[in-house]
């Protein structure tokens, strides 16, 4: 019998700065992991049977820190000529 057990999160925040065009992104991910097995097989070792019991635990996490400029360096428009056929 196998048992897992998961607890995720994630949480950021957004910052402006004071440069225009400028912000800042903080993210923070966790996966905290809680497994169990147990077993029990009694047939096994000549008949006399055999246990066995497992735990384990993991923990994973990232941070990511993200800074965005953005610039418009050229606006433009393109106009193109109708023509109409009669």
């Amino acid at each position: 019998m196998e048992k897992t057990t998961n607890l995720v999160g994630n949480i950021h925040a957004d910052v402006k700065l004071p440069i225009k065009g400028l912000s800042y992104r903080a993210n923070f991910y966790q996966n905290y992991r809680v497994s169990r097995d147990a077993q029990y097989n009694p047939n096994a070792a000549s008949f006399t049977g055999v246990a066995s019991k497992n735990e384990g635990l993991a923990y994973d996490w990232a941070f990511d820190n993200i800074v965005t400029y953005k610039k418009t360096l050229i606006t433009y428009m393109i106009l193109t000529p109708l023509s109409f056929m009669g």
